[in-house]
């Protein structure tokens, strides 16, 4: 329960950041945008959050307003911790007083639970969950970044990573500022993809951190080294290859059928990896 508690109050937080812009909430915006717990799914392990229903008052000034942003920037928020790019935060707070509040209940939220993953899931009509946004942790490193507004792309000496598949970069005294990574394969939990051609991905390098990304499947990976950022990269192949494929084309978006058909094209042959 503590743990629980610690994810709710983070999420309280980051709510009451968003939804006041930054500012700090006086004890009317707290009753208004206050979250409780509501309930518990599969056998009590995923926890349902919502706001508390406020009733309208006369005289009063209307949230519906403020209940719109907050949906909004909750979700695009939400959106920058699924792919991991957090230096958009940059973008989308300017005011560095109103972005660095953002930003640290952002990185409580993140980080409150330790080294266990989290996931915002939806429900279909079996009860079956739905990954819709995997919350990836925002790094100290990139927090310090956001907080001094210097989180755009860091050169980082070409001797402290391992570039691997990495190709077309652009290097200047010996520094890399940009790069590619075409990889060939992709392995994860002991099955290998074997690709018709290159995968065409960005690599983006900032100080102590690294990101891949897939325009042709929006897919991205995040880590603190190359490594990690790969290894991230190949659980979001293999969760949105094995996903899309189990729903048929009625139940998804036009851009999601448009990625599941570039999946099935690229990848050629799935070899099954046993290990002894």
């Amino acid at each position: 329960m503590e743990a629980l508690a610690k994810i709710a109050q983070s999420l309280q937080d980051l709510i009451l950041a968003i939804a006041n812009k930054g500012r700090v909430a006086d004890g009317n915006q707290k009753s208004v945008f206050e979250i409780a717990l509501c309930g518990y799914k599969k056998g009590g392990v995923i926890p349902q959050f919502m706001l508390v229903p406020v009733y309208q008052q006369e005289g009063r000034i209307d949230i519906e307003p403020q209940l719109e942003h907050l949906n909004s920037r909750f979700n695009e928020l939400m959106q920058l911790t699924h792919r991991g790019n957090y230096e958009y935060l940059e973008g989308l707070y300017p005011d560095i007083k109103q972005r660095n509040t953002i930003v640290e209940a952002l990185y409580q939220f993140t980080n409150s639970t330790g080294d266990s993953p989290m996931a915002f899931v939806e429900f279909d009509e079996r009860d079956y969950p739905t990954q819709i946004y995997q919350v990836r942790k925002l790094e100290p490193v990139v927090r310090d970044k956001l907080f001094s507004g210097s989180a755009g792309r860091e050169n980082l000496s070409s001797d402290h990573l391992d570039l691997g598949e990495v190709g077309n970069k652009n290097v200047i005294g010996g520094e890399i500022q940009t790069s590619s990574f075409s990889p060939t394969t992709v392995t994860f939990n002991q099955k290998v993809y074997h690709f018709r051609y290159p995968l065409r991905c960005r690599l983006e390098v900032h100080e102590g951190y690294c990101l891949i990304h897939s325009e042709l499947l929006d897919l991205t990976g995040t880590g603190e080294t190359f490594d990690a950022a790969r290894k991230s990269f190949s659980q979001e192949f293999d969760f949105a290859f094995h996903r899309l494929n189990q729903l048929p084309k009625d139940q998804l978006t036009n851009r999601l059928n448009l990625i599941k058909a570039n999946l099935n094209f690229l990848v050629i042959k799935i070899e099954s990896i046993w290990r002894s």
